[in-house]
């Protein structure tokens, strides 16, 4: 439940810092899937 709520926070935050959608979509890909850079 806290790493949903958490994943879920982060999509929020990284969704208002960030403009690109192609950018966005990176990063949540990495945030779900666990991928490192």
């Amino acid at each position: 439940r806290e790493k949903r709520a958490f994943k879920l926070e982060m999509l929020k935050r990284v969704r208002e810092s960030v403009d690109s959608d192609t950018v966005a979509a990176t990063i949540i890909s990495e945030v779900l899937w666990g991928a490192s850079p």
